[in-house]
């Protein structure tokens, strides 16, 4: 990766890498919050992750590609995916445990 601004379709190419970031992590537990449609964005959420993580963490042609084309190194990238990924699991497994007490203490207060 050079120090120079991107050209616009070096910046397209990595706002592609960008996007399976954001759909492998945030998208876990930034879905669903909304009362109406709560099942189906949670599912959805959960699919387009799961693509998003193969996507990042498979050694394909494919990811490659839209990485060289991005001007970005490939390993790093896979990297990156993985650091981000893991960070993602344990917030939102922290964020289960807390919403799991509060509902275990709920029930206990209404006995």
């Amino acid at each position: 990766m050079t120090d120079a601004l991107p050209t616009g379709e070096t910046a397209l190419w990595r706002a592609v890498v960008v996007q399976p970031f954001q759909d492998a992590t945030y998208g876990l537990h930034g879905a669903g919050r909304r009362r109406r449609g709560r099942c189906r964005a949670g599912r959805d959420a959960r699919v387009n992750a799961g693509m998003a993580r193969t996507w990042l963490l498979r050694d394909s042609a494919d990811f490659r590609r839209v990485c060289a084309l991005a001007g970005l190194e490939p390993d790093a990238v896979r990297r990156s995916a993985k650091v981000a990924i893991e960070r993602s699991d344990e917030h939102q497994n922290g964020h289960k445990t807390r919403e799991e007490d509060r509902k275990n203490k709920s029930s206990l207060d209404q006995r």
